[in-house]
């Protein structure tokens, strides 16, 4: 108990519980500092200029993650390129044949043979300049043979075979100019 007194002379009285104990321990002993213990066996003249064997084995791990790490970087992308390249060379554009268009008498006659034709649509217009005059959907490897009659028009003309995949591909496979 410690008794303080005020400067008007009144004894104010302060109960001091707080219990101290210096000498018990709380350490953790739990870590584990083997790794480390080579460090300890150094000779009487340590020699600053060499590495312990706890430092090489840091150095090889770190070298050993960004090897793994670059190895598989350049293996993916090179998958990533090798798949991109084939997926474009994989699928060949359908193949037009034995090509015969000409115009008499202001009727079309065609003639053509399609082949790999595989995932894609061919499309065959006639058009002018100003509109679709006849459009088909080609989606069958054969030889398509017929003619159009095109006496209500007259100008700048042409039929054209396109294709596509109806997603992110297509192409011009061919095209005939004509006059009417």
């Amino acid at each position: 108990m410690i008794i303080v007194y005020n400067i008007n002379g009144m004894a104010n009285t302060d109960f001091n519980n707080t219990v101290f104990d210096n000498t018990a321990a709380n350490f953790n002993f739990s870590p584990d500092n083997t790794a480390t213990s080579d460090e300890l066996k150094v000779g009487e003249t340590y020699n600053h200029e060499r590495e312990t064997n706890f430092a090489k084995l840091k150095r090889k791990i770190k070298i050993a993650k960004i090897a793994i790490f670059s190895v598989t970087v350049t293996i993916t992308g090179g998958a990533i390129v090798v798949g991109l390249t084939q997926n474009k060379n994989a699928i060949k554009t359908p193949v037009v044949e034995s090509l015969n268009f000409r115009v008499k008498n202001k009727t079309l006659f065609y003639s053509f043979k399609l082949t790999d034709i595989n995932n894609y649509k061919v499309i065959f217009t006639i058009k002018n300049s100003k509109e679709n005059i006849y459009e088909v959907v080609l989606d069958k490897n054969d030889t398509y043979e017929n003619s159009y009659d095109l006496s209500s028009y007259s100008g700048s003309m042409s039929a054209s075979l396109d294709y596509s995949n109806e997603v992110d591909h297509y192409g011009n496979l061919y095209t005939f100019n004509f006059e009417l």
